[in-house]
């Protein structure tokens, strides 16, 4: 009997064993399900961050090239700017030359309005002399007649004289 109770107590046992090991089992599947479940969400994310990468080398490119563009843009502008400094010192120069040439005409207008008063003066102290030169010719045959009878007729060889012209 004793016998009997050994088998007993080691089928009890193996039972309990079996009982433990298929909860264990179970436990076991639902850890690996867990782990499953997990190891997908780590790879998904894993795939996530692959791509967030990729988008991050993607703009970082981009900001390179922009960078670049930028880069240029900035030494153009520079580059303008000067030629801008330049050109306005330029203009300033012409103006400041325009200027010095514009009161020199000033002064040189004022010295040809006084030249053009003294012409004015002489012309009119001219008109004057012609006008007196004018009236005295007009007086003229009148005053040739009055001597020309007192002073005699002219002799015959002064008269047969012609006036020499120009050509002859």
């Amino acid at each position: 009997m004793q016998a009997t109770a050994s088998m007993r107590r080691g089928a009890t046992t193996t039972a309990r064993s079996l009982a433990e090991q298929a909860t264990a089992g179970d436990q076991i599947t639902r850890s690996s399900d867990d782990l499953r479940r997990g190891l997908g969400t780590v790879a998904s994310a894993v795939a996530e961050q692959a791509t967030a990468i990729g988008h991050i080398a993607t703009a970082a490119d981009s900001m390179r090239v922009q960078a670049e563009q930028t880069d240029r843009a900035m030494k153009e502008q520079a580059r303008t700017m000067k030629e801008m400094h330049a050109s306005a010192q330029n203009t300033g120069n012409q103006i400041r030359l325009i200027t010095n040439a514009n009161r020199e005409h000033s002064t040189v207008s004022a010295s040809i309005i006084s030249a053009l008063g003294d012409i004015r003066q002489a012309a009119d102290r001219n008109a004057a002399g012609a006008r007196r030169v004018r009236s005295g010719a007009k007086d003229l045959p009148k005053r040739t007649a009055a001597v020309t009878p007192r002073a005699g007729a002219p002799s015959g060889k002064q008269a047969k004289r012609r006036p020499r012209s120009n050509g002859a």
